[in-house]
């Protein structure tokens, strides 16, 4: 999967991601490998709920130890809410909101 967060009316930069994952059989637990244009290399797992997917993730040797959370709530089958945060150490360093559209 690959996703592009865009910031309208922001001097803020575009925020990519390139995930490769695996879903576990007959679960809803998958694991994941992602490139993150702001962390690099990210490892996560996250869980599938009925409406909601939940995920964690940890970047790989970053001298900051930061780590994140994702929850993306379903609105339709082509819209989701996603409410997320960055930590570095215990500290929590941002918080995003945003609303995500599928794009074919």
């Amino acid at each position: 999967m690959a996703a592009k967060l865009i910031f309208p009316g922001s001097d803020r930069p575009e925020i990519s991601l390139q995930y490769k994952g695996r879903l576990h059989q007959e679960e809803r637990q998958y694991t994941f490998l992602l490139q993150h244009s702001l962390l690099g290399q990210v490892e996560g797992e996250g869980w599938i709920g009925l409406d909601t997917i939940v995920q964690r993730y940890w970047a790989m040797s970053d001298r900051q130890r930061r780590s994140g959370f994702e929850t993306m709530h379903r609105v339709s089958d082509d819209a989701y809410y996603l409410s997320s945060g960055v930590m570095s150490g215990h500290f929590l360093t941002s918080t995003m909101e945003a609303s995500l559209e599928r794009q074919s």
